[in-house]
């Protein structure tokens, strides 16, 4: 048998971490300002996923952080480093999160 995938799932809050996600809108963004936005937070620890989408907002991170503040401080940061691309924000609390077995059989 081969294993032909795996991925490791921790809980977060036992590590002393609590899960966000943050949606951003840009203004005026040009492809170069996007990947440099993406590659600082990319060096970011705290930075657990990236993701361009295409819909109501451009750009999506999940973070980990141990509070509000943290998390806060994060966004601040960016949007001062950023701050002529960055149109609008909103930061989501994930109070729980799991995965979806992609190996699990269709009922």
């Amino acid at each position: 048998k081969v294993i032909a995938f795996f991925t490791t799932w921790f809980d977060r809050r036992k590590l002393g971490y609590e899960y966000y996600k943050v949606l951003f809108w840009f203004q005026f963004a040009t492809k170069e300002d996007e990947e440099k936005l993406i590659r600082y937070c990319e060096q970011h620890p705290n930075a657990v996923f990236i993701n361009r989408v295409l819909g109501t907002w451009d750009l999506e991170i999940d973070f980990d952080a141990k509070n509000a503040k943290e998390i806060h401080q994060f966004v601040k940061d960016l949007k001062n480093r950023f701050f002529g691309i960055i149109r609008d924000h909103t930061t989501l609390t994930i109070l729980r999160d799991g995965i979806t077995n992609p190996f699990r059989s269709q009922v």
